[in-house]
Order: structure tokens, then C-alpha cells, then sequence
């Protein structure tokens, strides 16, 4: 009895083994079946793109489509066309967010591509300036840059910069004069380029509706964040337009 309980056991655990870790050999087993499976369908598909019009571009689609349903970087070394295959290569990179899966890029172009889409992501997340420095694109490394800098949104942390520190600041006081439409504060940005796109956007900018650019309401005096700076029921620039005083009683 004691040996039919034994051998009864040992059944019953290996059954229940079998089953959780995949069938009869477990996850390996599984592996190999979805490879079999991956296999099959990637055939089928294939034999498909023999009567299409453009076999190349179908053989392509197929390869493509397998590729980043199983995240199989080979399959996309089978497409011929070499702006798709480039594609396919940074697609499954990103996915697994793995920039070494770039470096099979064949044209430093792409390569680059790759490369800057994994880096900028990376460096942004962990807030890492130093490490947006390293994006080969300069499209994406001040996307990285502005993305760390409008989080921090703080002078001070710009003065901790170095040399980063005018470029930081460049962004953080063209936001603060954006958010309080106030033009004064465009002055102060350092680099004169930025200070007068500030100036020149944020001036012909009507920032409460109410008739007046933001230049307009500095030269009356009167507040760019309300429509109606004195509260008497008119529009500031309705009252200019109508020769009234928009900050008070009387005419202009």
C-alpha cells in the first residue's frame, strides 16, 4: 500500500508539473510549439505573396508584420527593401527599449535614428541632462533637454548647469513669461535670439480674449490676464476701441 500511494503520488505530482509548466516538457516544450507555430504561419502567409501583384512589397509586409509580432530581429534581415528593413530594426528596438539592437543598422543615418529615439527616452524618464547630451540627433537631444528642464521648471536648477545654464534658462523664462503674459520677463532671457521670438510672439499675443495684444495691454497699463481690467462690464479692448479709459473711469 505504501509503495501504490508512493507511485500514486508521484503520478499526481508529475501530471500536475506537466501542466503548469506548459505540457509535457514543460516551457521549452511551449517554446518550441510557438516557434513551430511562428514557423507555419510565416510559411503560409509566404506561399500567399506567390500570386500577388507585387510579390517583393507582400514578402516584405509578411517578414515585417512576423518580425514584430514575435519581436524576431532576423525575420527582418529577410526584407528586401532597406528603408523597411531600417524601420523594422528600430521598431523592435524601441519595443524592447534596447539601443544595442541598433547597432545593426547598416546606414549611420538610421543608426543615429535608433538610436535617439531609446536615448532621448531613456535619459528623459530618469531626468538625466547629461545623458540627453549623449543623443546622437539634435532634434531629439533638445527634445530630451526641454522635456528635463520644463519638468524642473526652476531657475534654480538651471544655475546648476554650467554651461547648460543660459540654454536652461532660455526655456524656463520663456515659459514663466508665457504663463503670466508679461513681457518683462522675455527681457531677461540671455540669449538675444530667444528674447526677441519671446517678445515678438508673446507681444502679438492676446492672452485673455479681450481685444488687447499683450503689447497693447503693457502700453495701457492694463492686466493681460483679464478681460476686463477695471470691472465695469466692458472688454479692455472694447473700451479702447470706443476711446474709454479700459483702467478706469473717463476717456482715454
Amino acid at each position: 500500500m505504501i509503495i501504490v500511494a508512493g507511485v500514486g503520488f508521484g503520478y499526481w505530482y508529475l501530471k500536475n508539473y506537466k501542466i503548469k509548466n506548459g505540457g509535457a516538457e514543460g516551457p521549452a516544450a511551449e517554446k518550441v510549439a510557438n516557434g513551430e507555430a511562428a514557423a507555419r504561419r510565416l510559411e503560409e502567409e509566404k506561399q500567399k505573396c506567390e500570386t500577388a501583384e507585387n510579390k517583393e512589397e507582400c514578402l516584405d509586409d509578411v517578414y515585417v508584420n512576423e518580425a514584430l509580432n514575435n519581436l524576431n530581429i532576423d525575420l527582418c534581415g529577410q526584407v528586401a527593401s532597406e528603408i523597411t528593413k531600417q524601420n523594422c530594426i528600430t521598431e523592435i528596438a524601441v519595443r524592447k527599449n534596447d539601443e544595442k539592437i541598433c547597432e545593426i543598422q547598416t546606414s549611420q543615418e538610421a543608426k543615429d535614428f535608433c538610436l535617439s529615439l531609446i536615448l532621448s527616452g531613456k535619459a528623459s524618464e530618469a531626468g538625466d541632462i547629461e545623458a540627453c547630451l549623449k543623443v546622437p540627433q539634435e532634434s531629439y537631444r533638445d527634445s530630451c533637454f526641454y522635456a528635463i528642464v520644463d519638468e524642473k521648471a526652476s531657475r534654480d536648477y538651471c544655475d546648476g548647469l554650467g554651461d547648460l545654464k543660459n540654454k536652461c534658462l532660455n526655456a524656463v523664462i520663456a515659459d514663466e513669461a508665457f504663463i503670466k503674459a508679461d513681457l518683462s520677463l522675455c527681457e531677461q532671457i540671455p540669449d538675444e535670439t530667444n528674447r526677441d521670438d519671446c517678445l515678438a510672439e508673446l507681444g502679438s499675443a492676446d492672452s485673455d480674449n479681450d481685444g488687447l495684444t499683450n503689447a497693447d495691454e503693457k502700453k495701457y497699463g492694463t492686466d493681460p490676464l483679464n478681460p476686463d481690467t477695471d470691472g465695469d462690464g466692458y472688454k479692455d479692448g472694447d473700451e479702447v476701441k470706443a476711446g474709454y479709459n479700459p483702467k478706469g473711469p473717463g476717456k482715454l
